[in-house]
């Protein structure tokens, strides 16, 4: 089975946005890099990231990583 998923933002320019993604313990995580103070955060700085979990994997991306803000204003909590 293969999904294929776009996600448009319009409105202001230069407004800061995050995409989150959350994902089950046990699986591998791969082509990103973890946010030092936070457990289990990671950013996609560039590239496609994926995630398996036994024979069922996703891949997404491509990351850009333009800040590096883990709550953005108005967000709900971590």
């Amino acid at each position: 089975m293969h999904f294929l998923l776009d996600i448009a933002v319009t409105g202001c320019s230069n407004v800061p946005i995050a995409t989150e993604l959350a994902f089950r313990h046990g699986g591998k995580l791969e082509g990103v890099e973890q946010v030092m103070e936070i457990k289990d955060a990671y950013f996609l700085k560039s590239g496609i990231g994926r995630y398996s979990f036994r024979s069922s994997f996703i891949e997404f991306g491509p990351g850009y990583n333009k800040h590096e803000w883990t709550q953005l204003r108005n967000a709900q909590p971590n």
